[in-house]
């Protein structure tokens, strides 16, 4: 059972499917280009969250939300209520969610945002259309030219690509065309993360509460998603 089921018969709860079909089709994706480039993310490195904020869709913060609610309700209540503690100690410069102390840093990482699934492991498309990438700025050219293949820090193009790797990347743009069509005229706009969170957290707990759907688990489901870490981390 997902953890979004509680909203079926809402229109909120095909957003959320919709939503949750492209974070499935990236998982695929990724997964099979990740065969030909390798492992390009090292364990606990977390460099990519420490400066940097998600500016998400509506339906994103509706997902990160609901399966807040879900799977971690005290969190879903502080992060509500502004009460949240916070991890680390500059919270203005990036994500408030970032654990600087756990290895997996991330603290909502069965729901988290677009961007966050798609870094390091996509590329995007050019203005000819075609498809290109880089390797993440944070790897050092140590890291980079020890792989295999050895990399650089500079963009690949499509031939590149298929030359050295032998494989082409997933697509941002792709993806980020499906979300769009998911809340015609509403998605198109981003805000950050600190400030659509809770404002979707207050409207679904709101659509519970008025639909009679008890928001809490009632310990049968299994809402924790496939590609949630090993030991997740509780508010």
């Amino acid at each position: 059972m997902k953890f979004y089921e509680r909203l079926k018969g809402l229109r909120e709860f095909d957003i959320l499917c919709g939503l949750d079909k492209v974070y499935q089709k990236i998982e695929r994706r990724q997964k099979a280009w990740k065969k030909s480039v390798g492992s390009l993310c090292p364990d606990g490195c977390g460099n990519c969250c420490i400066p940097f904020e998600p500016h998400v869709y509506d339906c994103e913060a509706m997902y990160m939300a609901m399966y807040l609610i879900a799977c971690e309700p005290a969190a879903a209540k502080a992060i509500r209520d502004g009460t949240y503690p916070m991890q680390r100690e500059d919270n203005e410069k990036g994500c408030f969610l970032f654990d600087p102390q756990n290895e997996y840093h991330c603290t909502v990482y069965g729901g988290r945002a677009l961007i966050c699934r798609m870094f390091g492991y996509c590329g995007d498309r050019g203005k000819d259309g075609s498809v290109r990438w880089k390797p993440c700025r944070h790897l050092s050219d140590d890291f980079l030219s020890a792989h295999e293949p050895p990399l650089e820090h500079k963009e690949y193009d499509a031939k590149e690509l298929l030359s050295i790797i032998k494989a082409l990347p997933p697509s941002m743009n792709d993806f980020m065309e499906e979300v769009l069509s998911l809340d015609p005229g509403k998605a198109a706009e981003t805000r950050p993360l600190r400030e659509a969170l809770p404002e979707a957290l207050r409207r679904l707990q709101f659509l519970l509460a008025y639909a009679k759907v008890s928001p809490s688990d009632d310990g049968d489901d299994d809402n924790t998603p496939p590609n949630s870490p090993p030991e997740p981390i509780s508010a």
